[in-house]
């Protein structure tokens, strides 16, 4: 029962972040964070989908940013080996974009990385709801 909980709090935590980089997006100049909630909304959506798997999360509450694509290729029950190759390669990509906005100061950040940034969330959320249908 814990685990459907923490699945629930998760699946929150992702709309949350989801909603949270559309509006960054948006037209506020905040490209940067946009590119970080966009990651972590990605993130969340995937533990989601972990815990919804029936994947015991480490004890600190959540699996490490670089063991996250073998656990999509290997425990996401109902995603296609392509479908989870895809995720896989959306969150890498997210995950460097989310670096390089959050990590190097001087890198330039422009509205090509956002759109970027929106539509891999956008196809992490996709290819997961889908795989639940």
């Amino acid at each position: 029962m814990r685990e459907v909980r923490l699945a629930e709090l998760w699946r929150e935590m992702a709309a949350d972040s989801f909603s949270a980089a559309g509006g960054l997006f948006s037209g506020t100049g905040h490209l940067r964070s946009a590119l970080s909630r966009a990651y972590y909304a990605a993130y969340a959506r995937v533990v989601t989908s972990l815990l919804q798997s029936d994947v015991v999360l480490p004890s600190r509450g959540n699996p490490g940013h670089r063991r996250l694509p073998a656990l999509i290729l290997n425990n996401l029950k109902g995603v296609s080996g392509a479908r989870a190759a895809r995720v896989c390669g959306a969150i890498d990509t997210l995950y460097k974009l989310r670096l390089v906005a959050d990590y190097q100061a001087d890198a330039v950040v422009d509205e090509t990385d956002a759109r970027v940034s929106f539509s891999l969330m956008g196809r992490v959320f996709k290819d997961l709801k889908e795989a639940l249908l």
